[in-house]
């Protein structure tokens, strides 16, 4: 299940005790692994582990959300209900779980699996409009850098490596960064530099790639613990 969350700001006091889940996402048939939220929008993506991708509406005026059997009394002691949904629409095609999913553009999602693709998806049609195979599961993907078009992705092998969909012959990455020594578990791109991606890695180091030199940036602070 999903669960979205609302915090009410207006009363003064502990804030733990004005949190809570108000709407239950329903429909994957197995554990969710990613969330992905359209930038200007009601709708949220989310992959799983049943290797599918379900789209949702949280707007409540657009979209088919049906009160909770359960009611709940908060500290307030006010009762409160949680509102239900069902996925719009799933996406299929990955034959693995869904490890991570994005939504750069506003029609437009990209996943990773453990299957060894990274895939886009059209949201209008919900259909897959590019497939690439890397050979490796993957753990996370990202889109950014020049024109908010380079994909970058990491997974079972300590190599990061980015695709430039734009090119012929897509399927071959464009740069494969290799100065991690074990499986890559986070990649995000600098929101303000093209040339700028940062990697998180089981080795316990957070790497900052410049793209213009494709070099590690020796300023970049490594943490000396796993990160997960």
């Amino acid at each position: 299940h999903l669960f979205c969350i609302k915090v009410d700001t207006a009363e003064s006091g502990d804030p733990t005790t004005r949190v809570g889940a108000y709407k239950i996402l329903r429909g994957h048939k197995a554990s969710v692994a990613s969330v992905a939220a359209q930038k200007y929008g009601s709708k949220i993506c989310s992959g799983s582990w049943d290797c599918t991708i379900n789209l949702w509406d949280t707007d409540e005026a657009t979209s088919e959300l049906s009160v909770a059997g359960k009611r709940r009394k908060g500290n307030n002691q006010a009762e409160e209900t949680q509102l239900e949904g069902e996925a719009d629409t799933s996406f299929v095609g990955h034959t693995q779980c869904v490890s991570s999913v994005v939504w750069p553009e506003h029609d437009v999602i990209y996943s990773c699996s453990w299957d060894h693709s990274v895939r886009r998806w059209d949201v209008p049609t919900g259909k897959e409009s590019l497939n690439l195979f890397c050979g490796k599961a993957l753990n996370t993907v990202d889109v950014g850098g020049e024109g908010s078009a380079l994909v970058a992705g990491g997974g079972s092998d300590p190599i990061l490596r980015v695709w430039d969909p734009r090119k012929p012959g897509t399927s071959a990455p464009v740069f494969q960064f290799a100065s991690h020594a074990s499986w890559i578990s986070a990649c995000k791109w600098h929101k303000s530099s093209w040339f700028h991606l940062v990697s998180a890695s089981y080795d316990g180091k957070i790497m900052l790639w410049d793209l213009r030199t494709a070099m590690v940036d020796g300023s970049t602070g490594l943490w000396e613990r796993r990160i997960s």
